[in-house]
């Protein structure tokens, strides 16, 4: 990237905050990802264990319905992100919170890891209803 790309003076290190949130963002989602396809404890009747992981599960889930136990795979996907957070700088963690509340009069000096965690599940479940694989494809089938 060029300088040129922040030509804008005022808007210099808004673009640079959001950037590097951005970046900080797809890191951590795809790791939480990565930890939910290591998982393989499934919650799912013996009959329907033609998915491959966790994350497989939760993708099905969003894709098609929740499952009476989505606030379980909900919390695991929270204490995930929550760990990830966990590992970054303050510095990081203020990025992260910057870039959201950047035009906000009131932006909050305190984190609130509750709300950064919250959008970064969005933004996993978002990957979630994008992905696909043939056993997630035979599953939804399956539910037709």
């Amino acid at each position: 990237m060029a300088f040129s790309d922040y030509s804008d003076a005022f808007s210099y290190p808004e673009k640079i905050v959001q950037d590097l949130a951005a970046d900080l963002s797809a890191k951590i989602t795809d790791a939480c990802i990565e930890r939910l396809k290591s998982l393989s404890d499934s919650l799912l009747p013996d009959d329907e264990k033609v998915l491959e992981n966790t994350w497989e599960e939760i993708c099905v889930q969003v894709q098609s319905e929740e499952s009476n136990f989505w606030e379980v795979y909900d919390d695991t996907v929270s204490e995930i992100l929550c760990k990830e957070l966990s590992k970054l700088p303050d510095y990081s963690i203020a990025a992260l919170q910057f870039a959201e509340d950047f035009n906000e009069s009131d932006f909050a000096y305190e984190y609130d890891i509750d709300e950064l965690t919250a959008i970064l599940k969005n933004a996993v479940y978002e990957k979630a209803g994008e992905y696909q694989s043939d056993s997630v494809s035979r599953f939804l089938e399956s539910c037709e």
